[in-house]
């Protein structure tokens, strides 16, 4: 499958992903997705409240993240693959 990543302000770009990265939601295929690097401030049965390197804080739908993580580790940053329409929505800047 391919999608289009975007990694810290850079230029989107193709990438060819194995199926298997994903969860076991549909990706739509030419997504623009984005990899940003949060930690799990608190969690709900259907959202995540997210915190960037620079303390800034948002609440993201489970549903548009497309990578497995761990909501119980609050202590550490992880990689968040996320529908990047949602972040311009909310107007995140990463």
């Amino acid at each position: 499958m391919v999608v289009k990543l975007k990694k810290r302000k850079s230029n989107f770009q193709n990438f060819l992903i194995p199926t298997w990265i994903f969860k076991e939601r549909q990706v739509e295929k030419d997504s623009e997705l984005a990899i940003i690097s949060a930690r799990v401030k608190v969690y709900t049965e259907k959202a995540l409240l997210l915190a960037l390197m620079d303390g800034s804080e948002f609440w993201i739908p489970r549903s548009t993240i497309y990578n497995d993580y761990n909501e119980n580790e609050k202590d550490i940053f992880q990689d968040f693959l996320i529908d990047n329409l949602i972040l311009k929505k909310k107007n995140i800047d990463y």
